[in-house]
């Protein structure tokens, strides 16, 4: 069901670093979704997106690639609140 994902950090006090998925999606996906393809695959616990954020479509930068920089600024300002 996910069309595109983007994994970026955002800074936290605490650990320094977390990480927040932004996934365009078919159909509603959440973290627990998440969490349970990265489980069914092997993936270590600590290796999985902290948040999911689902969007309608990914910012892009004028060179067609995801721009990060405005994903990691709305993971923070997301993270703040």
């Amino acid at each position: 069901d996910v069309r595109q994902a983007v994994a970026v950090g955002y800074p936290v006090a605490r650990l320094g670093e977390r990480v927040c998925a932004f996934v365009v999606t078919r159909a509603e996906f959440g973290l627990d979704a998440c969490r349970s393809w990265f489980e069914h695959e092997g993936v270590a616990r600590y290796k999985t997106p902290e948040r999911v954020v689902p969007l309608a479509e990914l910012p892009l930068l004028s060179a067609g690639k995801p721009d990060r920089a405005a994903l990691r600024e709305q993971a923070a300002a997301d993270a703040t609140r």
